[in-house]
């Protein structure tokens, strides 16, 4: 599966932010006969606002799980960055 979706996240602070997400999903059943889905997906950001325009260099890749059953969603977020142009 590929999952390929956007939006605009509003910020608690007022602020919006365009998202896109795309990867993959692989669907297995567990030891337990439970289906679970393993997450590994790529997100570029867009603002223009101040306070968030380093969201614009920045790239987050997300492992994470879905469960087929419930279709909740857990995620761990991280921030790539350049080094090599720091």
């Amino acid at each position: 599966m590929l999952p390929d979706a956007g939006g605009i996240l509003q910020t608690d602070d007022g602020a919006k932010v365009v998202f896109r997400m795309q990867g993959r999903t692989v669907f297995r059943m567990n030891e337990k006969g439970e289906g679970k889905g393993g997450q590994l997906l790529w997100i570029p950001f867009e603002s223009d606002d101040q306070r968030y325009l380093w969201l614009n260099d920045s790239l987050c890749v997300i492992e994470g799980v879905i469960d087929a059953q419930t279709l909740r969603i857990k995620f761990n977020v991280y921030a790539c960055v350049n080094e090599l142009i720091a």
